[in-house]
């Protein structure tokens, strides 16, 4: 086991360090790697942008030379623009009148200088000129150069232009100014060609030449390019084909005059870098100045760079293979000299693990195990405290196990291993139960019990966690103990030991309160006997009462008919006498009226207790023969029923027949004598419930009172105008309500009314 640990310690230890001397190696070879890459670009960076800003402000600097030697030639060209512009205004502004010849003869003995001279109209053509060949040339073509001289055109200053065409030595030089006529019809155009002499010293300040100092002070530049605005290459001309640019690099000069800015192409093939760079030259803007800007371009070798690139990638891998080899070494060495401490400690505690708890842990050189081993003597220490606590615990079950009421068995299986005095008293009386007997031979009852609960609290802890170890269950039993029936409250739980999950089982006598319930539960038994006799005698005291009801609605029902039947008789039999026959037909009426009324009364006091019988009703059967009988009776205006299909309603036949009819006969009561009243029924499917509506067109009330019409007595009418005694309602909305449903009314005054109603 020691030689084991060893070459496990020896190996993490030397794995361990050889990792973390590696990773730093590899860190720092990396990080230097890095810097000098990044350093070598920087440098080869600079040297670029460097060669770049160079050229171009060396070039721009050339072109402002150039601009001082331009201004040289403005005083004379100004002088003649004088005697063009006064030969124009002579002519009336007719050019076709004016003897540009003779005009040019009288600047050349003004100013010493021959200059052609041009008129350009507002459509940007020349229509006469000196110089045959420029005839009809026509600007709008460029049409920057062309929105100058609209711009002259429109003004009234002399403007000088800067001397134009190329760049290379031997070039042709011209010189040209601009000045529009007094009527701004024309602009005049004035050309010179520049002087030997001047031309010389100008073409003394040559590009050629500021590429070929370029070049010599960066060696590594292989080519340099000038491009004009108009894509013609000026500097480089025998590197394109016909002096044309291909179409990539056409792109990417018209790209960077768009942008003005700059473009890097790296062709690691061919180890080089070609820059795009905006040169401007726009300074004054004079009307040949938009055509001045030049895009450079610099083809660098990389290859001195990508070497030592790659020399420094090379480097820095030999180092971090090196430093690597090294850390693994470094790695062994560590591990065995710190192994051997550990290697020591480890065995000690082999010993402590064992149970020689008084083994002590050596002291050692080392700082950090010394730490560890303070660390193992506090644990050894806490865990002879726990064995004392443990001793104490148990010495303190065994104190409570031993004097406690409940009987307590431990068992193992269907073998008791402990039992205390209460459970011997319990289960034996005075014969002395020794652990190892079997449950079953002092009880049987018991012992099944026990059998099946111990082996479902081995299911349930046979993982133990901290829920099963709080893992009990409870069961009562009625059985024969020592020769009485006793009542017992048994509870199990599991007890955790080293063979193996055993059985704590709790038994408590609980004869005593079993009987005192089963005398309350007798009680109650008497007590509900009771309760029932006095229900029933409520009961018939109800009845007594719902008889006396019918016989006092009956009594006074029998006397109004009586009169009402004298009435009629006098009615028909007196003389006629119209303030006699008034008299009397007021108390008929009133006494109809009250007759009717005392119906109503007894109909809506017997509708609370009259049982439902519920059926399924076909509504459609059921409102026609409604509409039938009330149609037979009908003698008011013309009323016209129109009846949708309807769905079938649960419920009691008889209620709903008299609920239904109530509704349709009281949209007939109220209908409108002076027109056509139409009353119709539908229902549909709403939140799961079906919805029935009656709709009349009859005269209707104030929405107002929608909410009281279903009130006992309440009328929105005299008595005398509609029939009725305000029951009718009341006894709808009884019925609807008993079924489970609602109802509710919404009307206005002459239109009608709409009633909707469910049964739920």
């Amino acid at each position: 086991m020691a030689k084991y640990s060893e070459l496990t310690i020896n190996s993490a230890l030397m794995i361990s360090i050889t990792i973390f001397c590696i990773v730093v190696i590899i860190t720092m070879t990396f990080v230097s790697y890095t810097e000098t890459d990044r350093n070598l670009k920087s440098i080869y960076k600079k040297e670029q942008l460097s060669a770049e800003d160079l050229f171009n402000k060396s070039s721009i600097y050339i072109h402002r030379a150039y601009k001082l030697w331009d201004r040289t030639y403005n005083p004379p060209m100004e002088m003649s623009m004088q005697v063009v512009s006064g030969a124009y205004n002579r002519s009336g502004g007719d050019p076709a009148s004016m003897n540009l010849s003779g005009i040019q003869q009288a600047i050349r003995s003004l100013t010493g200088f021959s200059m052609n001279i041009y008129l350009i109209d507002k459509d940007g053509i020349i229509t006469k000129t000196t110089d045959e060949p420029q005839q009809g040339l026509d600007f709008s073509r460029y049409p920057e150069f062309f929105s100058r001289l609209n711009d002259i055109r429109n003004k009234t200053a002399f403007v000088p232009d800067e001397i134009v065409t190329g760049f290379v030595k031997g070039s042709p030089h011209k010189k040209f100014a601009y000045q529009p006529t007094g009527d701004h019809r024309y602009v005049i155009e004035l050309g010179i060609d520049v002087e030997d002499e001047l031309r010389n010293n100008r073409n003394a300040l040559s590009y050629e030449d500021l590429v070929m100092h370029v070049m010599k002070e960066y060696p590594s530049i292989n080519r340099i390019h000038m491009i004009n605005s108009l894509f013609v290459p000026d500097i480089g001309k025998e590197d394109y084909q016909n002096e044309t640019l291909d179409p990539f690099t056409r792109a990417t000069v018209s790209w960077v005059f768009d942008h003005k800015s700059r473009v890097e192409i790296a062709d690691p093939d061919n180890h080089t870098l070609t820059t795009y760079f905006y040169i401007p030259h726009n300074i004054d803007q004079s009307p040949a100045s938009a055509y001045q800007d030049l895009i450079g371009k610099i083809i660098f070798d990389t290859r001195v760079g990508d070497e030592d690139i790659a020399h420094n990638l090379m480097v820095h891998l030999i180092l971090g293979i090196s430093g690597s080899l090294a850390a693994i070494l470094v790695g062994w060495i560590v591990s065995r000299r710190l192994s051997t401490p550990i290697n020591r400690i480890v065995d000690e505690i082999d010993l402590i693990a064992c149970g020689d708890l008084n083994r002590d842990i050596s002291p050692s050189s080392h700082p950090e195990l010394n730490r560890i081993a303070d660390a193992i003597r506090s644990m050894v220490q806490h865990i002879r405290s726990m064995i004392q606590d443990l001793e104490e615990s148990e010495s303190r079950y065994r104190s409570l196990f031993k004097s406690s009421s409940d009987a307590i068995l431990i068992i193992d299986g269907e073998v008791i291993r402990d039992i205390n005095p209460a459970a011997v008293s319990l289960l034996s009386g005075e014969q002395e139960i020794m652990p190892g007997v079997n449950i079953n031979d002092i009880c049987k009852p018991i012992g099944t019990i026990i059998g099946d609960e111990a082996g479902l609290c081995a299911k349930v802890t046979s993982v133990p966690s901290p829920e099963n170890r709080v893992f009990a269950r409870e069961n009562e039993l009625s059985t024969i103990v020592n020769g009485q029936l006793r009542h017992l409250n048994i509870l199990y739980s599991p007890v955790f030991a080293r063979s193996g999950t055993m059985i704590q089982v709790r038994i408590r006598d609980i004869t005593a309160s079993y009987n005192l319930q089963e005398e309350i539960k007798n009680r109650n038994i008497i007590l509900e006997n009771q309760i029932q006799e006095r229900t029933q005698a409520l009961q018939m005291t109800i009845e007594d009462l719902n008889a006396f009801t019918y016989t006092i609605s009956h009594d006074l029902r029998a006397p109004l008919r009586r009169m009402y039947a004298d009435m009629h008789h006098l009615k028909q039999h007196l003389p006629d006498i119209s303030d006699f026959l008034l008299q009397f037909t007021r108390i008929h009426e009133n006494l109809k009226f009250m007759d009717n009324l005392i119906r109503d009364l007894l109909q809506f006091s017997q509708m609370s207790r009259q049982p439902l019988i519920k059926n399924e009703i076909n509504m459609n059967n059921l409102v026609a023969g409604i509409i039938t009988e009330i149609h037979e009776g009908l003698t008011g205006p013309d009323i016209r029923f129109q009846v949708n299909d309807l769905k079938a309603a649960y419920g009691d036949y008889t209620l709903i027949r008299q609920a239904l009819f109530n509704l349709i006969s009281n949209a007939v009561k109220f209908s409108d004598a002076n027109r056509l009243n139409e009353i119709s029924m539908g229902s549909s499917l709403a939140g799961g419930e079906v919805l029935y509506v009656i709709k009349d067109t009859g005269i209707g009330f104030n929405n107002e009172y929608a909410g009281r019409i279903f009130d006992v007595f309440y009328r929105l009418h005299q008595t005398g105008e509609y029939e009725g005694t305000g029951v009718g309602l009341a006894i709808v909305k009884r019925i609807i309500t008993r079924h489970g449903g609602w109802i509710e009314a919404d009307s206005e005054e002459g239109k009608g009314t709409i009633i909707r109603f469910s049964l739920g």
